[in-house]
Protein backbone atom coordinates (compact mmCIF):
# COMPACT_ATOMS: atom_id res chain seq x y z
CA UNK A 1 0.00 0.00 0.00
CA UNK A 2 0.91 3.41 -0.68
CA UNK A 3 2.06 5.14 2.61
CA UNK A 4 0.89 8.43 4.08
CA UNK A 5 3.86 10.59 3.10
CA UNK A 6 3.73 9.14 -0.71
CA UNK A 7 0.35 10.17 -0.88
CA UNK A 8 0.88 13.61 0.72
CA UNK A 9 3.85 13.62 -1.96
CA UNK A 10 1.79 12.67 -4.88
CA UNK A 11 -1.44 14.78 -4.50
CA UNK A 12 1.35 17.94 -4.19
CA UNK A 13 2.89 16.88 -7.33
CA UNK A 14 -0.88 16.87 -9.04
CA UNK A 15 -1.82 20.28 -7.39
CA UNK A 16 1.66 21.95 -8.75
CA UNK A 17 0.72 20.34 -12.03
CA UNK A 18 -2.32 21.83 -12.38
CA UNK A 19 -1.39 24.81 -10.70
CA UNK A 20 1.31 25.34 -13.21
CA UNK A 21 -0.50 24.66 -16.56
CA UNK A 22 -3.27 27.02 -15.15
CA UNK A 23 -0.70 29.83 -15.07
CA UNK A 24 0.89 29.18 -18.13
CA UNK A 25 -2.71 29.47 -19.81
CA UNK A 26 -3.33 32.86 -18.46
CA UNK A 27 -0.70 34.27 -20.20
CA UNK A 28 -3.29 33.19 -23.53
CA UNK A 29 -5.43 36.07 -22.66
CA UNK A 30 -3.00 38.49 -23.92
CA UNK A 31 -4.72 38.37 -27.18
CA UNK A 32 -8.09 39.17 -25.58
CA UNK A 33 -6.66 41.77 -23.30
CA UNK A 34 -5.40 43.89 -26.66
CA UNK A 35 -8.86 42.56 -28.29
CA UNK A 36 -10.42 44.70 -25.27
CA UNK A 37 -7.77 47.45 -25.16
CA UNK A 38 -8.37 47.98 -28.93
CA UNK A 39 -12.21 48.08 -28.78
CA UNK A 40 -12.00 50.95 -25.79
CA UNK A 41 -9.38 53.27 -27.79
CA UNK A 42 -11.48 52.47 -30.81
CA UNK A 43 -14.52 53.98 -28.54
CA UNK A 44 -12.82 56.46 -26.54
CA UNK A 45 -11.71 58.45 -29.64
CA UNK A 46 -7.88 57.49 -29.15
CA UNK A 47 -7.63 56.13 -32.57
CA UNK A 48 -8.98 59.50 -34.02
CA UNK A 49 -6.52 61.50 -32.24
CA UNK A 50 -3.60 59.54 -33.67
CA UNK A 51 -4.93 59.34 -36.69
CA UNK A 52 -5.26 62.84 -36.62
CA UNK A 53 -1.80 63.44 -35.71
CA UNK A 54 -0.57 61.24 -37.88
CA UNK A 55 -2.16 63.09 -40.87
CA UNK A 56 -0.97 66.53 -39.12
CA UNK A 57 2.62 65.08 -39.45
CA UNK A 58 2.51 63.96 -43.44
CA UNK A 59 0.75 66.95 -44.39
CA UNK A 60 3.51 69.32 -42.73
CA UNK A 61 5.86 67.00 -44.31
CA UNK A 62 4.38 67.74 -47.76
CA UNK A 63 4.02 71.12 -47.15
CA UNK A 64 7.99 70.87 -46.21
CA UNK A 65 8.74 69.76 -49.32
CA UNK A 66 6.19 71.53 -51.25
CA UNK A 67 7.96 74.87 -49.71
CA UNK A 68 11.33 73.63 -50.48
CA UNK A 69 10.45 73.22 -54.30
CA UNK A 70 8.53 76.85 -54.44
CA UNK A 71 11.69 77.73 -53.49
CA UNK A 72 14.14 76.18 -55.69
CA UNK A 73 11.62 77.17 -58.38
CA UNK A 74 12.13 80.96 -57.47
CA UNK A 75 15.82 80.80 -57.37
CA UNK A 76 15.58 78.72 -60.59
CA UNK A 77 14.09 81.66 -62.40
CA UNK A 78 15.86 84.76 -60.74
CA UNK A 79 19.40 83.29 -62.07
CA UNK A 80 17.77 83.22 -66.02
Amino acid sequence: MISRTNKAIIVFAVLFCICVFAGNNGCNGTDSREKVDDVVEEFSGKKDVDRYQRVKGEIYQIQKRQSKKYDQLLVGDSAE
